[in-house]
């Protein structure tokens, strides 16, 4: 059967794993769901088809996965806003516009803690000696910058949809872990520095 799998942004030829019939006639007409696996990806697949006539179905829809999640509520909203964008390109296959987006993503999170340095490189080399992003971070928020530059620069790159949807869950996952995460952890060491309370009754 063929199914657009939003894992892999394009159509493909899946199994069919099994398939649900009903009919609610106060919700409509009969329906058919239908569970898939891409032959690419291997990721599960459902679809929904509308009875027109017998046996004559509607365009299959794609309803899990469901579209790209919303940015996690407890980022900036600048942040919320550039990393919405970037999942909105890579859902148009727009992977370059993805590329770059995800670039300024790691701009503004530079911005956001009060760093503008002369250039990308250099905000990201403060970001470390403060200590705001260590470990393999560094090397993600790096790999994020050269991918942007050479999405914005070189015209005979290529950004493929697998690169852009690992560039949008590193870009995801380190604004997390900068913002969310590590201030999280901040408060619950804060909490567990605390005298503990004396036991009831003493």
């Amino acid at each position: 059967m063929v199914a657009y799998c939003k894992n892999c942004a394009r159509k493909v030829q899946g199994d069919i794993v099994g398939f649900h019939k009903y009919h609610d006639a106060a919700d409509g007409p009969p329906t058919r769901v239908t569970l898939v696996a891409c032959s690419r990806c291997h990721h599960a697949i459902l679809i929904r088809e509308e009875e027109i006539w017998e046996d004559s179905w509607s365009k299959p829809e794609t309803v899990y996965p469901c579209e790209g999640e919303s940015p996690n509520p407890e980022l900036p909203e600048r942040l919320q806003s550039v990393l919405g964008e970037a999942r909105r390109c890579y859902q148009a296959k727009a992977y370059t516009g993805t590329a770059i987006l995800c670039r300024r993503a790691i701009e503004t999170l530079c911005v956001e803690k009060g760093i503008r340095e002369r250039n990308l490189a250099s905000s990201l080399a403060k970001m470390q000696e403060l200590n705001l992003i260590d470990g393999s971070l560094i090397d993600w928020a790096d790999g994020l910058r050269l991918a942007g530059n050479r999405a914005a620069h070189d015209v005979e790159a290529e950004v493929l949809w697998e690169d852009a949807r690992d560039l949008i869950e590193f870009t995801q996952a380190l604004l997390e872990y900068v913002v969310v995460f590590r201030e999280r952890f901040e408060r619950y060491k804060t909490r567990q520095s605390r005298p503990a309370a004396p036991p009831l009754g003493n």
